[in-house]
């Protein structure tokens, strides 16, 4: 933004100078500039927090001088869809130094879910911008040698008798079979007749 001369000569005539005046454009768009953690720990704010800015219609930062006149903007972000804790949630974060930044979005997600920040503008100064979202946010790898129950915020230690691998899938150790695939009670064979690594009792 600023001021500019523009200087046009031509050998036939006598130099021209013309000064233009180049400014910012209204706000239109938001930027995601940095997102947010791609995995949850359930309970902690998320270690990398989100960071927007507001984009004219070409494309350019609402920055400097210009940013200060949408001082006071405020962007709210959203889990969404809805987690199975604090559902409904909104964490806020005001325009300020020529962007939005939030320090205290956490997300408690299920397992065997992906969910998303939805940031929107609250409407002012007759200022209206679509909503954007996040990358996806899942909850944080189980350790290898437990498991996860889908729809759970905890992951949950390995069955005696069970080979687990820090998803849902759970398979049989040799010489133990469980009643069904959905099962959680692994029961040692008294034959020794057990193969192990099946899902259902053979």
């Amino acid at each position: 933004t600023g001021e500019y001369s523009l200087q046009l000569s031509n050998p036939l005539l006598s130099p021209v100078s013309v000064t233009v005046s180049v400014a910012q454009g209204t706000p239109s768009d938001l930027f995601i500039l940095e997102q947010p953690s791609r995995f949850t720990e359930n309970g902690r704010l998320l270690a990398d927090q989100p960071k927007l800015e507001l984009q004219d219609a070409a494309g350019n930062t609402i920055d400097g001088l210009v940013a200060t006149s949408w001082a006071g903007l405020t962007l709210t972000a959203k889990v969404v869809p809805d987690p199975p804790e604090e559902a409904g949630k909104v964490f806020l974060s005001t325009f300020a130094e020529g962007c939005f930044r939030f320090q205290n979005v956490q997300v408690v997600a299920a397992y065997g879910m992906a969910y998303r920040l939805k940031f929107t503008l609250i409407p002012m100064r007759g200022l209206a911008l679509d909503s954007v979202l996040s990358r996806v946010i899942e909850a944080e790898p189980c350790d290898e040698r437990d498991f996860f129950t889908p729809g759970a915020t905890q992951c949950a230690s390995c069955p005696r008798g069970a080979v687990c691998n820090s998803t849902q899938h759970l398979v049989t150790q040799p010489n133990f079979w469980r009643p069904s695939a959905a099962s959680l009670t692994f029961i040692e064979c008294k034959s020794g007749a057990c193969l192990g690594g099946q899902p259902l009792h053979a």
